[in-house]
């Protein structure tokens, strides 16, 4: 409710009621706090009018999409950072095992 009442006083005209303010919670109450944070933020910065509760769901829907992408691009940096191999043989290794077979080395550049 917190939110909401600071949502109000960014937009004081025309004065928002509590009635108003109890509806608005009461949609918003399955909403994740931090989105509803993020999305009563934007909403101030954004709008020229009083939001209504549908661009507020739609805000936090946006927000948590956000927050999914970024999950998903962090898993992926993490995924490619992790090596596929986790006792990869030495160089010296390679060299001596080519060695055995009869080959010369290859160049590597």
């Amino acid at each position: 409710m917190n939110l909401l009442l600071k949502l109000a006083a960014a937009f004081p005209q025309p004065p928002i009621d509590r009635a108003t303010l109890a509806v608005y919670a009461e949609a918003l109450a399955g909403t994740e706090p931090e989105c509803l944070n993020w999305a009563v933020s934007e909403a101030i910065r954004t709008c020229q009018h009083f939001p209504r509760v549908r661009e507020l769901l739609e805000l936090t829907k946006k927000r948590k999409i956000q927050l999914q992408q970024a999950e998903t691009a962090r898993q992926q940096r993490l995924a490619l950072a992790e090596p596929k191999n986790p006792a990869p043989p030495s160089l010296v290794k390679l060299l001596g095992e080519q060695k055995q077979r009869g080959g010369a080395p290859r160049r590597l550049l």
